[in-house]
């Protein structure tokens, strides 16, 4: 735990009214939090009700996604997995190809029961990973580092992004068909979030 995570603790400790609201507006108010906060709110609902099986389930999953040090694994496993779209696969490589790719999907929880809550925790990882790369300056850096593309051009990547881990790469693999709950997430949560959506998917469909 860094210094900056542990005054957020310590602070959530000390102060009541954040324990009070974050539990008044249970679980409404759980992915309004940051990871830390997220992890001590769900450890205080649980102390007042720890025999809640959904309770149980949030904490699991938040375990699976986050590390110790509140790194996103979820994120971490989609970069390997866009990295993995640009790696050419052959006879030498394949074995150790579909071995990492479903090592990965695992890490995003795909092959495991998707109830409500691992929906839940998807769309969340969505809403995230749209909201951070539209509006970062390095995601929409153009070729060279070289000036800026403009929002359609980063629209368009982020939706070949999309398709690329979720369509593109598990097809090279036997892993296809457990990539496809995610994909419907996040194909879901674009067309919400990104103006003029739908046309961006389809057009990076139509290629």
């Amino acid at each position: 735990m860094n210094e900056v995570q542990f005054d957020i603790i310590l602070y959530m400790i000390l102060n009541s009214e954040f324990k009070e609201d974050s539990l008044r507006s249970w679980p409404a108010s759980y992915y309004s939090l940051e990871p830390s906060a997220r992890l001590f709110a769900l450890q205080e609902q649980l102390h007042q009700h720890p025999d809640s099986r959904k309770d149980l389930r949030r904490l699991e999953l938040f375990h699976k996604r986050w590390d110790a040090s509140f790194h996103d694994q979820f994120l971490n496993a989609w970069m390997m997995l866009w990295a993995a779209g640009s790696q050419p696969v052959n006879f030498l490589n394949r074995a150790r190809y579909e071995r990492d790719v479903h090592t990965w999907l695992e890490q995003l929880c795909l092959f495991e029961e998707t109830d409500d809550l691992l929906k839940e925790e998807w769309k969340n990882f969505a809403d995230s990973l749209i909201s951070s790369n539209l509006s970062s300056s390095s995601y929409r850096t153009a070729a060279f580092g070289v000036g800026h593309v403009s929002d359609r051009t980063a629209c368009l990547r982020l939706a070949s992004e999309i398709f690329t881990v979720t369509k593109t790469v598990p097809e090279r693999t036997p892993d296809l068909e457990a990539a496809l709950p995610l994909r419907s997430i996040l194909l879901e949560r674009y067309e919400a979030l990104v103006p003029d959506g739908a046309s961006y998917l389809a057009e990076v469909q139509s290629r």
